[in-house]
């Protein structure tokens, strides 16, 4: 009888091991890497997160939510999922990858990214330039759920006083650039010029707004890691000399030189 059982115990084993390793869609522990490499980029993105392999094994499809108020922008999440397939090394191995994904509770507005074979090598590539890696992610452990929004448009609003002078671009674009110019691989300067000029106009509207203005505690904010992301590049100095050096003087400075390029 005890024989009898240990076969039985046995067979019910195999049987579930194959059963497993056997199933077309198996993600084989891609889901479990994708949700713990996302915790270490920032805790809490992602509310729900699967991963679902084809049958011939050469793509997969990876559905998720967004949790709301955490990442709601359209580049902000490309450069986010981009980052991740960087960080998830099981991820590379497929020739197609699909991101499908929506914010939470707002189901009616899916998204999709479609990242092929040589999209795939592009973004592995471009994220093989450590310091690069090492801004964006410090970009997107930092940010909140408006600050790439706020500052796209600041650019836009700088390049309207100095339209020849300052990127016109997108902020992880500048921050692309800007980690070769720290890394002394680009002399131009055109990006820590880009991202002083955008210190200085949001410096400004913080210090005259009125207190009770609802973006007064996001462009602080804005203004806070603006401040940090120049002392990584820079060994510890702050902005203002920076400011110091562009403008000849620290403060005042977007005001007064608006007003003079708005008239010339």
């Amino acid at each position: 009888m005890r024989n009898i059982l240990t076969i039985v115990c046995l067979f019910i084993v195999i049987s579930c091991k194959e059963s497993k390793t056997d199933n077309p869609n198996s993600d084989n522990g891609i889901t479990r890497a994708l949700e713990n490499n996302s915790d270490a980029i920032k805790p809490n993105m992602i509310t729900e997160l699967k991963a679902t392999e084809s049958t011939e094994k050469e793509s997969i499809s990876i559905d998720l939510i967004f949790r709301k108020n955490s990442i709601v922008e359209p580049t902000h999440q490309k450069v986010y999922l981009s980052f991740l397939l960087t960080q998830t090394k099981e991820l590379q191995n497929y020739r197609e990858i699909t991101f499908n994904y929506h914010i939470e509770n707002e189901e009616f507005n899916k998204s999709s990214f479609l990242i092929s074979q040589k999209t795939k090598e592009s973004i592995l590539k471009k994220f093989s330039f450590i310091p690069f890696r090492n801004y964006t992610k410090y970009c997107l452990k930092n940010f909140e759920v408006g600050t790439i929004y706020a500052l796209d448009i600041w650019i836009d609003n700088i390049n309207q006083i100095y339209p020849d002078e300052l990127m016109k671009t997108n902020f992880f674009d500048v921050i692309e650039k800007f980690s070769y110019e720290c890394s002394d691989m680009d002399k131009s300067k055109d990006a820590k010029a880009t991202l002083v000029v955008l210190y200085v106009a949001i410096k400004d509207y913080v210090d005259k707004v009125k207190p009770e203005n609802p973006q007064l505690s996001s462009q602080k904010h804005n203004q806070k890691f603006l401040e940090e992301l120049w002392k990584i590049c820079n060994n510890g100095e702050m902005i203002q000399f920076a400011e110091q050096r562009l403008f000849g003087k620290v403060g005042g400075n977007w005001d007064e030189y608006s007003k003079y390029n708005s008239q010339n």
